[in-house]
């Protein structure tokens, strides 16, 4: 399915028009209130507005999609540095370095047994890699407003 927007200007307000397959699906209403139009503030945010037929995007919807994305990038980034604050998972006494995984070969019958990297810590690494990516790809403005 390929949705497009078409924007069009009627006396002195703006009209979103959105579209599945070529088919007008319907208009959206200015209202950050509305699934349809926090749709559209995402759509800008993440493609930008050159796909955007019709009339220019307005600056009070560019505003708002602008806020949708700053909105959503601090909330990224709380989450993330809030994930990297946990107690990283280690081998220990409790939570063994290696863990034996053994499969059986259903034609066969044959068990084989092969260790691995415990589990608990991959997964781990894997989320507090993926936070700090998070962290580092976060606009300065966005964790200034942290700050302030």
């Amino acid at each position: 399915m390929t949705i497009t927007y078409t924007i069009s200007k009627l006396d002195t307000d703006y009209c979103i028009n959105k579209y599945e397959d070529g088919n007008q699906d319907g208009a959206i209403p200015i209202d950050g209130n509305n699934c349809d139009y926090v749709q559209f503030l995402q759509y800008l945010a993440e493609n930008g507005d050159s796909d955007v037929t019709g009339e220019s995007v307005p600056s009070n919807i560019k505003q708002d999609s602008d806020d949708w994305l700053f909105n959503k990038q601090l909330k990224e980034y709380v989450d993330a540095v809030t994930r990297l604050e946990l107690d990283v998972v280690v081998a220990s006494d409790d939570i063994p370095a290696t863990v034996d995984v053994t499969t059986t070969n259903m034609e066969t019958g044959t068990q084989t047994t092969e260790t691995v990297r415990n589990p608990l810590i991959v997964e781990d690494e894997e989320q507090r890699a993926a936070a700090q990516a998070v962290v580092d790809a976060t606009p300065q403005p966005v964790i200034d407003s942290l700050n302030n």
